[in-house]
Parts: structure tokens; sequence; C-alpha cells
């Protein structure tokens, strides 16, 4: 390796473009045999870098909001439930009550796809660079609970 190639990789890694790093001489080889601009050879570099980094955020999201199932209404079988409003539920999955901060709360008895809906509703908006958590009643009530009155 040429000192020119270790001070790139160097400038690469203070920078945090690791895709870039890990690429670099793949794509340049691939653009001296394709005949590509230099121009052309970063872009492609920059496009990389991007849709890794859309990808490490989409997989970060996806385990900050800790969700226990991963599924998507698609899979949920509404014939099971048909006094479910679908239409409502499709609603839900485009995420209009976090822009009006409206809380959504799922109550019913077990096995009724409660959880299904609660995971696959936030997963749309999860992969489009939205914060969503996942909350069970038992983390709400130990963690939310009203301050205690004997703390200064």
């Amino acid at each position: 390796m040429n000192v020119e190639t270790q001070l790139l990789e160097s400038y690469l890694k203070r920078l945090g473009l690791t895709t870039f790093l890990h690429n670099h001489s793949a794509f340049a080889v691939d653009a001296a045999q394709s005949q590509h601009s230099y121009s052309r050879y970063l872009l492609a570099l920059a496009e990389q870098e991007l849709a890794q980094r859309a990808a490490n955020s989409r997989q970060r999201r996806l385990k900050e909001a800790k969700l226990p199932l991963v599924k998507t209404l698609n899979d949920f079988d509404f014939t099971a439930m048909p006094l479910l409003n679908q239409q409502r539920l499709v609603q839900l999955a485009q995420g209009e009550y976090i822009g009006n901060r409206d809380p959504v709360i799922l109550v019913g008895n077990p096995g009724l796809g409660k959880t299904h809906v609660a995971t696959g509703s936030p997963w749309p908006l999860v992969t489009n660079y939205t914060v969503c958590a996942f909350i069970t009643p038992r983390h709400w009530s130990t963690n939310c609970s009203p301050p205690n009155k004997t703390t200064v």
C-alpha cells in the first residue's frame, strides 16, 4: 500500500466515511475498467455511503423501538377479527397520530392480535425515519408512576 492510499484511508477513517474506506479500492478498479470519470467514481462512492448510513439508521431505530416481533399489518389476519376496523389500522400505520400527539392504547383479551397490531403499525414509520417505542402496560406502570411525594 502506497503512502497516498494510507493517507487517504486515514482521512476517511477520521471523517467517519467507513463505507468510502471499505469500498474505494474496488470502486476505483471498476471505474478504471469501465472508463468512468472521477465524478462518476465519487458519485458511486457517495451513493454507497448514503445507502449504508440509511440502512444503519433504520436498523438502529428498529433496535431502539424494542419491538418484540417483526411483523407488518400485511401479515395480520383480519378475517379472524371481523369487528376490527381495518381502515382505522391502516390510518394508524400512516402515523397521523404522531403529528397530532395522540396516544394509541390497545386494550383487549389475550390472543386478539394487539401485539401484532402494535408492532405492525410503527413498522413503516420506523423505516421512514420516525422514532417509535413499544411499551407494555407493565413497563408503563413501573416506569411512569406519579412522583413520590416524600422526595424533595
